[in-house]
């Protein structure tokens, strides 16, 4: 009944419909403080936790919906076009290059609307608004016109179909602030509203136009909006923190639609920032942040690294044949490896390697995707021997990387270094090949990042992986020296979810006022846009970083509510539950004094729901 649009009776479409009765409006957003059209130069984020605001219309970073199948820009106006005419790009699942890099491409000419509200002027319009509302995915702008000394209120609202379809819907109305400003008859039309829905690509299905409008998709959205709400994180605490939680959890959930064709980029389909293309991103930071909460989402990650096992495998063929390359030179023909597999750094709708650059080299990838594909079967998200599959594939391929104990000429994660002995890439492929078999580069202190590790300067956390998320044992005994040697060596222009994972760890091992003031770093300062969209980087605009979300959602589940999965039952926890393989699930808390109470709302373990209340370090569990 709640199929996607292109499963639905297609029939006879008005692309445009004027209507012309009144439109009963709220006036939502017009009750703030007046404002001109420039608006205030901050974000607004106001009282309600449900609901991001922002009044500054000269903000140039566009709001963003998205389903996983499209993504759509919209103006600080509510609509896809620009004040200049430009029309904002749209992304679709459906618009890959064939061939090439397979890179994602912009849908172009998909708005094709004949009809606009009054223009939004500096000069003439004032208490703007936009708000984006958590509980139903509407974006909505508001503000008032002055024409001819009437006041004209002007809202628009915008949607995308949250089912998946590739449908985009707006709808626009203008009314009377004061009616006894209008003439009768003459101005009649005042009230009208306007409705249209668009495919996005536009020649999707055939070109066939979607059979519904703005209110039928809303009205078919009441139950999917219901039940994606019904997994909630509820904090009591500052206001904000609420906000941000609850904004990663919409922006993130949407990001993904389960069973795609391909998983998450670090972008999703918000801009061309990567392609389109996956990453690490999608199994290291994406998938542990949906994995307990939409694990029908999280799925589509390692069912997309299943689905391109062979692609990885012809990888490694290619690889060998070219003399195996690494960063220092090959490493020399030899016959290539029975169902040896390789996975790409930046792997595309087909899975072949995609990166032109020295980036290939980061033969880290094939490790995680191996570790997130063991935690994905101990949650049953995918069968064990598929995820053995793909382990002993690697396996097979670190074994013919490897030099003795050595892994030479490799791209540490911390992506400055190309050496030697890097400590995540040997451990997680230890942990593929079952055994303490490849070299763990440290000195007398502890654990390093890589053979000659000078502990100067990073671009991102790549050592104190090894203690979260990998949950190495004799790393997490040195959690806190790696912090104090490692933590304050990343640059300041990295990537977001450095500083989340220094918040997770240091709430781990029980400074929980220092992990709360890392993990509001961790957001605060990639946040500064409209709406919370999320920035890769602090001096960077290009929204929206679905890896930086990830990264802040795994503090607050696996840094303050201290949820952990380990292969084996532990010995204290506050609450455990058995998963499969021999892995379970426990939760130690580590609340922050800013937070009294947290409530994980609809935490999904093999078809059981669970609702955990966290007090201190009570955990009730319903």
């Amino acid at each position: 009944m709640y199929g996607p649009f292109w499963m639905q009776p297609v029939k006879k479409f008005e692309t445009v419909r004027l209507l012309l009765v009144g439109l009963p409006l709220v006036l939502v957003g017009c009750q703030g403080p007046s404002t001109s059209a420039t608006g205030s130069s901050e974000q607004v984020s106001g009282n309600d936790p449900w609901v991001l605001t922002t009044t500054d219309f000269s903000e140039p970073t566009p709001a963003l919906l998205w389903n996983g199948r499209i993504g759509v820009r919209i103006s600080r106006s509510g609509s896809p076009i620009l004040e200049s005419g430009t029309q904002l790009p749209a992304f679709s699942l459906e618009s890959y290059e064939p061939n090439g890099e397979e890179r994602i491409v912009p849908v172009s000419d998909w708005y094709t609307s004949r009809e606009a509200p009054p223009p939004l002027h500096r000069d003439s319009s004032s208490v703007y608004r936009q708000e984006l509302d958590l509980r139903n995915g509407v974006l909505k702008t508001s503000w008032i016109n002055k024409d001819k000394g009437r006041q004209i209120v002007v809202v628009r609202e915008a949607c995308v179909d949250p089912f998946g379809s590739p449908v985009y819907g707006e709808r626009w109305s203008m009314k009377a602030k004061d009616t006894a400003q209008m003439t009768p008859g003459k101005d009649k039309y005042i009230e009208d509203e306007f409705d249209q829905t668009y495919y996005v690509p536009a020649n999707f299905d055939d070109g066939n136009p979607p059979p519904d409008d703005f209110d039928t998709i809303l009205n078919r959205a009441e139950l999917f909006w219901k039940d994606f709400w019904r997994t909630d994180i509820l904090i009591e605490g500052p206001v904000e923190d609420q906000q941000a939680i609850r904004s990663f959890l919409f922006y993130l959930r949407t990001a993904i639609q389960p069973v795609n064709e391909i998983a998450v980029s670090p972008m999703g389909l918000s801009s061309r920032q990567y392609f389109g293309h996956v990453f690490w991103d999608a199994d290291l930071w994406v998938f542990p942040a949906l994995s307990l909460l939409d694990p029908d989402a999280a799925a589509t990650i390692p069912l997309y690294r299943l689905e391109k096992l062979g692609a990885a495998r012809e990888n490694y063929i290619a690889w060998a044949k070219a003399g195996r390359p690494t960063g220092k030179g090959n490493l020399g023909n030899a016959p290539a490896k029975p169902l040896a597999a390789m996975y790409p750094w930046e792997s595309s709708v087909s899975g072949r390697e995609t990166v032109p650059g020295p980036s290939k080299y980061q033969h880290h990838i094939s490790g995680t995707v191996s570790f997130a594909m063991q935690q994905a079967a101990a949650l049953g998200l995918v069968e064990r021997a598929d995820a053995e599959s793909v382990r002993k594939a690697v396996a097979a391929f670190y074994e013919d990387r490897a030099t003795g104990q050595d892994f030479k000429g490799t791209m540490s994660p911390d992506e400055f270094h190309i050496g030697d002995n890097d400590l995540y890439t040997n451990l997680v492929a230890n942990m593929a090949v079952g055994r303490d078999l490849f070299k763990l580069p440290r000195d007398q202190q502890s654990f390093l990042t890589y053979d000659g590790d000078a502990i100067k300067s990073y671009k991102q956390a790549a050592a104190v992986l090894a203690i979260y998320p990998l949950q190495f044992k004799a790393a997490e005994a040195e959690a806190s020296v790696m912090l104090d040697r490692f933590a304050d060596k990343v640059i300041k222009n990295g990537p977001a979810m450095t500083d989340s994972v220094h918040a997770t760890i240091y709430a781990r091992i029980g400074e929980s006022d220092k992990a709360y003031a890392t993990w509001k770093q961790s957001w605060q300062d990639f946040t500064q846009h409209p709406l919370m969209l999320f920035s890769e980087k602090r001096n960077k605009d290009v929204t929206y970083f679905t890896t930086g979300a990830g990264g802040c959602l795994q503090t607050v589940l696996y840094g303050f509510a201290g949820l952990r999965i380990d292969l084996g039952e532990p010995r204290k926890a506050a609450w455990k539950t058995p998963l499969r393989n021999g892995y379970w699930l426990s939760c130690n808390p580590n609340l922050p004094a800013k937070w009294k109470r947290m409530t994980i709302k609809g935490v999904k373990v093999l078809g059981r729901t669970y609702d955990l209340e966290i007090v201190g370090d009570k955990v009730t569990v319903t």
